[in-house]
């Protein structure tokens, strides 16, 4: 699956990620959760790329969908055909998520993006 060797990739740069293996199975989510982007696969189980991309659409409009290799069908997603496609892969999200989605893990003793209390 070409979602599971970009995972790392993601992660690494500082996005928060959650993964599944099909389709459904990230609809499902976006039912429970709030997500800037869904990257889907083409190489889909059961529910089509193309299709779930049309439900997520209508379920969260806000949430941008991405598909990784060629839609089977007509789609509104944005799609990246060839795995050679990372790094426009990695600018258009960093055009989507803005800075106060980025999963931080910044230590210290006291850390704005952690909380916002008051220093003494």
């Amino acid at each position: 699956m070409l979602i599971k060797s970009i995972y790392g990739m993601l992660r690494d740069i500082g996005y928060s990620i959650d993964i599944t293996d099909h389709p459904a199975d990230a609809v499902r989510q976006v039912f429970n959760n709030k997500y800037d982007a869904v990257i889907l696969d083409s190489r889909d189980v059961g529910l089509t790329a193309s299709d779930a991309s049309e439900i997520i659409g209508s379920i969260s409009p806000d949430t941008r969908v991405v598909i990784l290799g060629e839609a089977q069908d007509k789609t509104t997603a944005t799609t990246f055909p060839n795995s050679d496609q990372l790094d426009d892969l990695k600018t258009y999200l960093s055009e989507v998520f803005d800075h106060n989605n980025r999963n931080h893990n910044k230590g210290g003793l006291y850390d704005t993006k952690r909380d916002y209390s008051k220093s003494l």
